[in-house]
């Protein structure tokens, strides 16, 4: 069995997998049991990808040091002029936000 015979048609489920990981999955020898809960969990994380990446483009972006200037002395609540969070805040990378919003911009699920 091939691997575009097995995954014609579910690039997105399987686009994550390394191609050693894609061959040993269309092997005869893979239960497809096995196959089927693999592509089930791929499609899983690739959902909340999807999900994270729509939640990113609708967040207030953080704008850094943008903005400090001749009002940098004057005193504020913090609660009203609180930042929206950083990527670093959120435990996400710049890489991981990119791919996440380009995943939501194809509109794949």
């Amino acid at each position: 069995m091939h691997v575009a015979e097995v995954y014609s048609g579910k690039f997105i489920t399987v686009m994550d997998l390394s191609p050693t990981a894609l061959y040993e999955l269309a092997a005869p020898s893979t239960p497809p049991e096995d196959r089927e809960e693999i592509e089930h969990a791929t499609e899983i994380r690739m959902r909340a990808e999807i999900r994270a990446g729509e939640l990113l483009r609708e967040m207030e972006k953080n704008k850094g040091a943008q903005g400090s200037g001749s009002n940098q002395h004057q005193v504020r609540s913090p609660d009203a002029t609180a930042p929206p969070p950083t990527l670093s805040d959120l435990g996400v990378t710049k890489t991981q936000s990119s791919r996440w919003q380009k995943l939501d911009a194809l509109d794949v699920c």
